[in-house]
């Protein structure tokens, strides 16, 4: 009985370390989405909060603030209070057909004393990449979104 006692306390303080984690109030809180137009230097409002978004030939300025590239892709991280927070946050973005066009992992992030902390993951040449699927996992739980991006005549 002493030894089922002795071999059951390290698990019973790593199940105390998750809750805790858990209980901290970290969590994945957005995703967002972002052009950079190269004319001014500039980033677009997050392109996921428009209803029904498509976007077509952004890298000629059509329908837009000027010519983009580029998208900038960010999640963000909200807590209750300043803090270390030592787990990790993956972000990619996957085309039509599956293929990671992009990712990025970060282990361990400070979160500031405004609350939050924001994880960047730049896309070159992608707003001609069709229908791209943005993903971002922090602590198992996994946020997605859709975004448009085509060109053509």
């Amino acid at each position: 009985m002493r030894f089922i006692s002795m071999a059951l306390l390290p698990l019973l303080a790593l199940a105390a370390s998750l809750s805790a984690q858990e209980g901290d109030g970290n969590r994945l809180d957005r995703v967002s989405a972002h052009f950079f137009y190269k004319d001014t230097g500039e980033l677009s409002d997050n392109l996921l909060e428009r209803e029904d978004f498509a976007a077509w030939n952004t890298i000629i300025g059509d329908g837009e603030n000027g010519p983009a590239d580029d998208v900038l892709v960010v999640a963000t991280i909200t807590g209750p209070q300043e803090d270390y927070i030592n787990d990790t946050l993956e972000l990619w973005v996957t085309g039509e057909n599956g293929k990671v066009i992009g990712q990025r992992r970060f282990d361990g992030m400070l979160l500031t004393s405004a609350g939050s902390v924001s994880s960047p993951l730049w896309l070159a040449d992608a707003t001609c990449a069709g229908e791209l699927t943005i993903h971002a996992r922090f602590r198992g739980k996994e946020k997605t979104a859709r975004l448009q991006l085509y060109c053509g005549e």
